[in-house]
């Protein structure tokens, strides 16, 4: 669609129905007609060096964060790099594919998976919730869209105009288990440690239990349990 130019930046694709959708790696996402909110955003970042794309992950995820929050949600975190959680259970999820054409950052598609109103489960998802589940009320899905698209257009805005010290500061404040020291596995081996941050290349900064900090990729480390 972006190569015939019958879609452009800005545009918002949306199904109403998905069964067995992709996560990152394995997983895999379930939405129900009516009861989950599952579309696709087009943007066109060009103003971002390469180098920067974490950027764009960032301000999406703080954008559902702040969605969630303004429906009064107590204990939503983003799970690094980009579920968003309430509690320990998982309520949306991300996937974002980039171009990158020379020096340029030409395009990304950022895929999101929102939770609505469900509220029963396939068993093969460990832990998930949603809206409704949180709030104890089914919630207008049109509506849940409308308000995310603003929020997102507000902080696509900031992005353009370099003011990203905001939605930086709100994505390491709301990382899951930050500053809580907890069990991962790290290069097929288990070590105890505590997340301080990103760095601005995405990675995950983590410090051990040894007193030494690591800088993880995607592939190197896990949660231990949910």
């Amino acid at each position: 669609m972006i190569q015939n130019g019958s879609a452009g930046h800005g545009t918002v694709i949306v199904a109403d129905f998905q069964q067995t959708g992709k996560g990152r790696g394995k997983n895999l996402w379930e939405g129900l007609p009516g009861e989950s909110l599952m579309f696709s955003i087009i943007l066109q970042p060009d103003f971002i060096a390469p180098n920067d794309q974490f950027r764009v992950s960032k301000m999406i995820s703080v954008s559902i964060a702040e969605l969630l929050i303004d429906l009064k949600i107590s204990q939503v975190s983003i799970k690094w790099p980009n579920d968003i959680y309430v509690g320990d259970k998982k309520i949306a999820g991300i996937l974002i594919e980039n171009a990158i054409i020379g020096n340029q950052f030409a395009w990304c598609i950022c895929g999101i998976g929102l939770n609505v109103n469900q509220k029963k489960f396939s068993p093969e998802l460990p832990n998930p919730t949603s809206i409704a589940l949180s709030v104890g009320k089914e919630q207008n899905v049109a509506e849940i869209l409308s308000r995310f698209l603003e929020i997102t257009e507000k902080n696509y805005r900031y992005l353009k105009a370099n003011k990203i010290e905001l939605a930086d500061s709100m994505y390491v404040d709301l990382l899951f288990k930050r500053e809580i020291w907890s069990l991962y596995i790290y290069n097929n081996r288990e070590i105890s440690g505590k997340i301080i941050g990103v760095n601005s290349c995405g990675q995950l900064v983590l410090q051990t239990d040894k007193n030494q900090e690591i800088v993880c990729n995607m592939d190197e480390i896990r949660f231990c349990g949910k």
